[in-house]
């Protein structure tokens, strides 16, 4: 009775397993869509800021640019430089420059 019932189940069991085409996009193949998207729009897909993550690091079209206040940047103004922010996002600590161009260091995970 036992091997019947076992039998009954894997056989229910069966219709639970998805083809390769089925179902969400996973693993290796999201990662690589997401690194595909990203590099489409002229990004750097590589290392995050936790170990095993994967981020895409965006151009700023004022990469560099001198800044005097947050304003004057599509990214970050940098107070050390007073540049802006070459790339989008920044992890860390980072000295920058607000609004106002009041000097703040500001950390991003």
């Amino acid at each position: 009775m036992r091997f019947v019932f076992l039998i009954a189940t894997l056989y229910s069991l069966g219709g639970c397993i998805l083809e390769e085409d089925e179902g969400p996009v996973i693993g290796q193949s999201l990662v690589a869509q997401q690194q595909e998207a990203c590099e489409d729009q002229g990004g750097r897909f590589a290392g995050g800021p936790r170990e095993g993550t994967q981020v895409c690091y965006l151009p700023n079209a004022d990469a560099n640019e001198p800044c005097s206040n947050a304003t004057d940047c599509d990214g970050l103004c940098l107070a050390r430089s007073r540049s802006c922010s070459p790339v989008t996002p920044i992890f860390g600590c980072v000295e920058i420059l607000l609004a106002g161009g009041l000097p703040v260091t500001q950390c991003f995970e």
